[in-house]
């Protein structure tokens, strides 16, 4: 028989040394122990712990709308981590916007985690009311590329499955996914740079993407990357009050299908025009779409181009101005940082946008820009448009402005991307960095001079026509710390004929890149 122990379980009542003893006082303070009817065991009593406090639903609600509005999903995250009772109520935060389409990040496999927690989870489905659908290309993840007809795609399976002996080798997740967010509001689809042809999508796809873009809750849609984009899905696109087009071509065998006369039940809606690498044949039939509108009038408020360096671009988006820009009140004009040079410079006739009160253009202070007449060269040719009359950058003609359209302007925003660096600091600006600054100051005085003569004479009040503001936004993404805070240093010496007309000046950061 083996030997019984003689050794005693230690109880808080046994003898501990001194620093075990403290040791256990101390967790006793802390954990309430209740002891077992067995004199060797300790337990620790549910009843006895602190409960988790009970918030009103109100304050939850109050709390997590607060969040939401602020968009601080991490907080939100976070809260349902530490409190069940948040979880539900935050939901519709937290599922708002789903970005399939991360950079960097396999789409495929984001796309097939979604839809299986829609598939277990399908409440959540009624709080999606933005979603990014994107497509891997052969270069992200190793996939390799498969020929569909003549045309070669990436074979991600996200779009066109690949086929084995005939059969789909993989289901199609994107239509059941879309058949599971009824309440969506914004759709965008970016496929891949190898331009998939729009007719290589299988049926079932195209089917739920006519579907959703029929539905009433849909208010905003982006496309990029579509080759061969179909008539009747840019007539599709126009009931919506905001559309965001990059590198969608309309099919060349039927850009001519575009007539003046919209199809029954159509409603052209379009408030928000955003074009980015967008061909002429495709801005000619929106030009025709805005145009055909049956109000008579074009709703267009807001455009945003980003041109090409294909012939006729700039000859169609003035005629997109001039036919269907009565309304505006927003233009953008946003060169490539890379490539700033479009075919053509950019004009229209101030009559062509009478109530014109917000400019937004970009600026790119690369060295290869010198040889294109300096970083403000088509910033100038679009600002010299508005005031057909008279030359603005000339300094002994400082007529009134008398144009409908400069009359409106009140607002000048300026993306400036790629600062070069400019050693300028307080204590230095009249000595050894006096050359830098007049340097600066002779780049940016043509620019000064432009935006004065569009400003009103004399004191500014609430009634005066002319330019009231002028925003400078620098790019957090395209230059340093350093060179920012060399320009904030030097810009109050730059525009100084907007100082003295009253001009508001700012200047911010900004981590919008422009392409």
């Amino acid at each position: 028989m083996p030997r019984r122990s003689s050794r005693k379980l230690t109880t808080p009542g046994s003898y501990l040394p001194p620093s075990k003893m403290h040791s256990m006082q101390r967790v006793k303070q802390l954990l309430p122990f209740q002891r077992s009817k067995n004199a060797g065991v300790l337990h620790l009593t549910s009843t006895s712990m602190t409960p988790e406090p009970i918030l009103p639903a109100e304050l939850i609600e109050a709390i997590v709308d607060e969040l939401g509005a602020l968009q601080d999903t991490a907080t939100l995250k976070t809260c349902t981590l530490v409190s069940h009772t948040f979880l539900f109520p935050a939901q519709k935060y937290l599922f708002h916007s789903i970005n399939l389409d991360r950079p960097h990040t396999s789409r495929k496999k984001t796309v097939q985690r979604f839809h299986k927690l829609l598939f277990s989870r399908p409440h959540l489905g009624n709080h999606v009311r933005a979603l990014y659908l994107g497509d891997d290309t052969a270069d992200d993840f190793g996939y390799e590329d498969d020929d569909i007809g003549s045309h070669t795609v990436s074979s991600s399976e996200l779009w066109v499955p690949l086929k084995k002996g005939g059969k789909p080798k993989s289901l199609q997740l994107i239509p059941q996914i879309l058949d599971r967010v009824p309440r969506l509001a914004a759709l965008s689809v970016s496929f891949n740079p190898n331009m998939l042809r729009w007719g290589d999508i299988p049926q079932q796809t195209l089917e739920a993407l006519y579907g959703v873009l029929g539905r009433e809750s849909l208010r905003e849609v982006a496309l990029a990357f579509v080759p061969s984009c179909p008539p009747e899905l840019l007539w599709m696109l126009a009931r919506l009050k905001v559309v965001n087009l990059s590198c969608v071509e309309l099919d060349p065998h039927h850009a001519g299908a575009i007539s003046s006369e919209p199809p029954e039940t159509t409603e052209v809606n379009i408030e928000t025009l955003i074009l980015r690498a967008t061909p002429p044949s495709t801005i000619t039939a929106l030009t025709r779409i805005l145009a055909a509108a049956p109000r008579g009038s074009s709703p267009l408020k807001s455009l945003a181009v980003t041109p090409t360096f294909e012939p006729g671009f700039c000859e169609a988006v003035a005629e997109l101005l001039t036919r269907a820009g009565e309304n505006i009140v927003n233009f953008e004009w946003l060169p490539s940082i890379h490539f700033s040079a479009s075919s053509h410079p950019i004009s229209f006739s101030p009559s062509t946008t009478p109530h014109l009160a917000s400019l937004r253009f970009s600026v790119s202070f690369r060295k290869s820009q010198a040889h294109l007449g300096g970083p403000f060269a088509q910033a100038l040719r679009l600002l010299e448009s508005l005031r057909p009359s008279e030359p603005l950058i000339h300094p002994s003609r400082p007529a009134p402005i008398s144009s409908p359209a400069s009359g409106s302007l009140r607002t000048v925003t300026i993306d400036c991307h790629c600062l070069r660096s400019r050693v300028i600091h307080e204590h230095d600006v009249a000595n050894e960095a006096a050359s830098v600054l007049r340097k600066l100051k002779a780049e940016w005085a043509p620019l000064d001079q432009a935006l004065s003569a569009l400003t009103a004479h004399g004191d500014l009040d609430i009634s005066s026509p002319g330019l009231r503001e002028v925003r400078i936004r620098l790019s957090t993404k395209t230059s340093v710390e350093q060179d920012r805070d060399h320009f904030v240093r030097a810009f109050p010496h730059l525009l100084p004929g907007l100082q003295s007309k009253g001009v508001m000046l700012s200047v911010t950061t900004s981590d919008e890149l422009t392409i």
